[in-house]
């Protein structure tokens, strides 16, 4: 999922570009994203981020990525 991040590192909107075969997982990982707060940022520009959540019977993990 993509996550639209302000300037003071709040998430402001998130886009899932595929929610997988589980809607369940899905709306686990939607509301995760948007309880995320990140480092703000040194400009005025939000930023966008690559969350990918990844589920095991040990937990779950999750990779960022700056867009």
């Amino acid at each position: 999922m993509r996550v639209l991040v302000d300037p003071n590192g709040n998430v402001v909107g998130v886009l899932m570009d595929n929610p997988g075969p589980s809607k369940y997982f899905a709306r686990l990982s939607d509301q995760a994203a948007r309880q995320w707060q990140f480092v703000p940022a040194d400009t005025e520009d939000s930023r966008v981020w690559l969350l990918r959540f990844q589920y095991t019977r040990d937990g779950v993990a999750v990779r960022t990525i700056e867009q």
